[in-house]
């Protein structure tokens, strides 16, 4: 259902460019779900209440709810922020688990020269595997849990 600008300000003194306003009242967009239109921007473009799947009510702009731009309240910023730097999931606070541990440590006797083991490992010619050298998460998908 498409609405014009004129419809909701007719009584305003406001002279507004005759704009169509796509109705996503009811849709959802990421973790929002659009409950009613709210305002228009100085801009035009049209402004609709939100609810969050966190339950926190928001306004956003309908133009970049429908172009996936807008996805949330704001309540999954940190989520996304650790997706994007975590590569495997497995530190915990700051803290590394065991396989970490036991990887990284298999590295420095084997590749670090400085390590005490290394005269063990790295200096009698034992070395890691390519797949494992450069990457924890397939050693710890072939070690499993």
């Amino acid at each position: 259902m498409v609405r014009f600008f004129e419809e909701l300000y007719e009584n305003k003194q406001i002279m507004w460019k005759k704009r169509e306003i796509i109705d996503i009242k009811g849709m959802v967009f990421g973790k929002l779900t659009v409950l009613e239109f709210s305002k228009m921007t100085v801009q035009g473009a049209a402004v609709w209440k939100c609810q969050c799947e966190c339950g926190k009510i928001v306004d956003k702009v309908g133009v970049l709810l429908r172009a996936g731009k807008i996805k949330s309240c704001g309540c999954s910023r940190m989520e996304n922020m650790l997706k994007a730097i975590t590569k495997h999931g497995e530190a915990r606070k700051g803290l590394m688990t065991k396989e970490r541990i036991s990887w990284g440590s298999m590295r420095a006797r084997c590749f670090n020269s400085n390590n005490i083991a290394y005269s063990n490992y790295g200096g009698r010619g034992i070395t890691v595997c390519q797949r494992w050298a450069n990457s924890f998460e397939n050693f710890l998908k072939d070690m499993g849990r």
